[in-house]
C-alpha cells in the first residue's frame, strides 16, 4: 500500500518571517510538535512541524518550484504540545520577530539541537509536563473570615468611581491568591481579560495549574492571549 503525501509547515530556527513548506510521505500526518530534519540551503536544519494537510492528488508541472521533502523525522512524537505553539506563533506576530527563533528559543537547548533525542529524555520531557493527573486537588478552598472580609472590603473599593488601585498586603501563605481568584472568576466569566504578574518564574507552573483549576479552563488557555 502506497504512503499518502503530506505538505509540512515547517518553523527553522532562522531570521525568516514566515514557515516553510516541505513534503512528506507517509501513512498518517506527522503530529504538530514533531521535530524534523530538513534540507535548507546547502546545508541541513531542525525544524519543527507547525501543521500538516494532505497534499494535493496530482502534481503541476507548470509549478514554478518544487517542495522538498523532509530529511528526517527526528522523534517518535511530538513533545511541545499545540496550545504552547499557538502562544509562541502570536508572540511572533505580536512583536513582529521569526517565527522559528521565538519558537526555538523557548524550546530545552536538546531540542534545538538537528538529533534524536533517546527514548528515556523523550520520556522525562513528556513525563514532566503537568496533566490533570498530576495536579493538585480543584476543589476551592473556604475563605477565612479575614479573607472573606478582604475580599468585601476589595469589592466595595471596586465599586466606586473613580477606581484606585489597592494593595492587599499579607506574608507568604496568608492566602492573597485566593482573594485573587475570586476577584478575577467574574470578570473572567464576563468575556474580559486579567492580566497576573507572577513575582517569580518558578511559581509560573504551579500558579498557572491554580488558576486552570479554579475557572474550570485548559491550563495554556490561561496564558493564551484572545
Amino acid at each position: 500500500m502506497s504512503q499518502t503525501a503530506y505538505t509540512l509547515q515547517i518553523a527553522v530556527p532562522r531570521p525568516l518571517r514566515t514557515l516553510l513548506s516541505y513534503s512528506h510521505y507517509a501513512d498518517a500526518a506527522l503530529p504538530v510538535g514533531t521535530r524534523v530534519l530538513v534540507p535548507f540551503g546547502k546545508q541541513q536544519s531542525v525544524g519543527l512541524v507547525i501543521s500538516a494537510e494532505r497534499a494535493p492528488e496530482t502534481d503541476n508541472p507548470d509549478a514554478p518550484f518544487t517542495i522538498k521533502p523532509v530529511d528526517a523525522v527526528l522523534d517518535a512524537m511530538p513533545l511541545p504540545d499545540a496550545h504552547l505553539l499557538e502562544l509562541l506563533q502570536w508572540a511572533a506576530r505580536y512583536y513582529h520577530h521569526p517565527v522559528g527563533e521565538v519558537i526555538f528559543s523557548a524550546l530545552p537547548v536538546a531540542l534545538r539541537k538537528p538529533k534524536p533525542l533517546s527514548t528515556r529524555l523523550q520520556k522525562l520531557l513528556v513525563s514532566s509536563t503537568p496533566t490533570a493527573a498530576t495536579s493538585p486537588n480543584p476543589a476551592r478552598l473556604q475563605l477565612t473570615d479575614e479573607q472573606q472580609q478582604c475580599l468585601h472590603y476589595i469589592q466595595q473599593w471596586n465599586a466606586q468611581i473613580p477606581r484606585r488601585p489597592i494593595l492587599l498586603h499579607g506574608i507568604t501563605g496568608s492566602g492573597k491568591t485566593e482573594i485573587y481568584l475570586r476577584l478575577i472568576a467574574p470578570l473572567f466569566a464576563a468575556g474580559k481579560q486579567v492580566l497576573v504578574i507572577v513575582p517569580e518564574i518558578g511559581l509560573t507552573p504551579q500558579l498557572l495549574l491554580r488558576f486552570a483549576h479554579f475557572l474550570a479552563i485548559p491550563r495554556w488557555h490561561v496564558c493564551t492571549p484572545a
